[in-house]
């Protein structure tokens, strides 16, 4: 199987408690209903209100 495209990044950070898992949640939910394969990929600092937060969302298109 191969892929129509290469792969697009989309890459969300910030500070803990402020709705970044969230939001990496709900783009990827709309980009698999919009028909792209989805690949998210979260790196915590610290497990609290205030660490650090890195999402990255990968996505294609399905191949045909």
């Amino acid at each position: 199987m191969s892929l129509a495209k290469d792969p697009m990044n989309v890459i969300i950070t910030g500070v803990g408690g402020q709705g970044n898992v969230m939001a990496s949640r709900v783009l990827a939910g709309m980009l698999v209903n919009a028909g792209y394969i989805v690949t998210i990929g979260e790196t915590f600092g610290m497990s609290q209100r205030g660490g650090s937060v890195m999402i990255i969302c990968v996505y294609h298109p399905l191949p045909f």
